[in-house]
């Protein structure tokens, strides 16, 4: 057996983040992205973005304004929203 650390490529991590190297989001559905600052490659922000095609590119885009896809390292998908009540 393996340890239960263990994850699979593509797979999230304990917090639900997926490498974007391993696997991208689909098109068109609402995510939380996570990016780095690109002079010097720390973490930045999360944001809530979409991944789309423009002009044959996949791209971010966050309200309506694009995210440099390079900095964008991880993605997970959008919490449940909370219940009525």
């Amino acid at each position: 057996g393996g340890s239960v650390s263990e994850r699979l490529p593509g797979q999230p991590d304990k917090n639900g983040w997926i490498r974007c190297s391993e696997r991208m989001p689909e098109e068109d559905v609402s995510i939380i992205v996570k990016t780095i600052m690109t002079h010097n490659k720390t973490p930045a922000q999360a944001a809530v973005a979409r991944l789309s095609k423009s002009n044959g590119k996949l791209r971010f885009a966050n309200r309506g304004k694009p995210i440099t896809p390079d900095i964008v390292t991880h993605w997970r998908p959008l919490p449940d929203p909370p219940e009525e009540g």
